[in-house]
């Protein structure tokens, strides 16, 4: 009778742990997203520009002093000095979005974080932080503009005064950045939405201007109410503000970000 052997075996080991990525933060993306805006040649001349013309804002400040009857107060050159950020900024809100699919590093950035929802609230949390950043530096140059004013002229400088000309300025600003992000949102290309953002504003406002029925819709869809949100308004405008709103905002945002779930990132 023979007896088996049974060959010496060695108790089976343990695979490691698999170590799971922590998630990555809101914070991280809206970082990434801030770093993008200035990652593109594109953007950082719109950038340039947009902070050159402000300071030639400032300059021309001076030659329209002539207009002003009696003295100026410190928020006068608010309108002027803003004009540049309020018209470029938004058109970096519009590349925000269509750079992506321009570009195609749509497929890198949906690889690297696949939940969406938290992509796009970090490209607008960014655009916050720039709209904040805008009235910050419009702000800084009427300030400036009007600390030389009284060394420079002889108008005197009234430094109080009520601030909602300043309130009025960020509330186009923030309506123009979300505008611009909504647009770039829906289009998804950078020609196009621009275009769309530029053309539609202009031919409401001129619409508007029209007698009879034409230029009452166009009172309700021109957006020209936004400016005086801050200040005593009817009913009436309080609904063309409103119609305005959801038209060419609430509505370019809401079909932006359904699309941008629906799309295919390649």
């Amino acid at each position: 009778m023979t007896t088996m052997t049974i060959p010496n075996t060695r108790p089976a080991k343990m695979l490691p742990p698999v170590q799971v990525a922590p998630a990555i933060t809101i914070g991280t993306l809206t970082r990434v997203e801030l770093r993008k805006l200035v990652n593109t040649r594109a953007n950082r001349w719109l950038i340039g520009i947009a902070l050159v013309g402000t300071g030639a804002a400032v300059a021309l400040w001076f030659t329209l002093l002539d207009l002003f009857q009696g003295d100026v107060t410190w928020l006068d050159p608010l309108f002027l000095v803003s004009s540049p950020l309020s018209v470029l900024l938004p058109v970096l809100a519009v590349l925000t979005f269509t750079q992506e699919w321009g570009q195609r590093t749509s497929l890198t950035t949906f690889a690297l974080e696949p939940r969406r929802g938290r992509v796009i609230g970090a490209k607008l949390l960014a655009l916050g932080a720039v709209t904040v950043l805008g009235a910050v530096v419009f702000l800084a140059a009427s300030t400036i503009a009007a600390v030389l004013t009284g060394p420079l002229t002889d108008k005197v400088v009234v430094w109080s005064g009520n601030l909602v000309p300043l309130g009025s300025a960020v509330i186009l600003l923030a309506i123009a950045m979300a505008s611009g992000a909504g647009f770039g949102m829906f289009v998804m290309n950078s020609p196009a939405a621009i275009a769309l953002y530029f053309i539609i504003p202009v031919a409401t406002a001129s619409a508007s201007t029209f007698p009879g029925v034409i230029g009452q819709v166009g009172q309700w869809l021109s957006g020209d109410t936004w400016g005086l949100i801050l200040t005593p308004m009817t009913t009436t405008q309080w609904g063309q503000a409103g119609t305005a709103f959801a038209l060419w905002v609430a509505l370019p945002l809401a079909l932006g970000i359904w699309r941008s779930f629906r799309v295919e990132a390649k």
